[in-house]
């Protein structure tokens, strides 16, 4: 993933590589990205049916916004 952080926001989230092939991981690849943007973390509800795709990401997007922030 790629992850704009800024001015303590996450302005964008982009998922660059993927290889879902379900209907459910992918809809969990196209709708979290934009509600992470509009809560300003990555600790947003998992998409009904895709828990692994939905923590991966949020776990990939929290490691981005751990490591703009300088932390470990």
């Amino acid at each position: 993933v790629r992850v704009t952080y800024k001015d303590d926001k996450i302005q964008d989230v982009e998922v660059l590589q993927q290889s879902e092939s379900g209907d459910v991981g992918l809809k969990a690849i196209h709708e979290l990205p934009a509600k992470m943007v509009a809560a300003n973390t990555p600790e947003v509800d998992a998409v009904s049916g895709a828990s692994v795709t939905s923590n991966a990401l949020k776990e990939a997007v929290a490691q981005a916004v751990a490591k703009a922030k300088g932390e470990k």
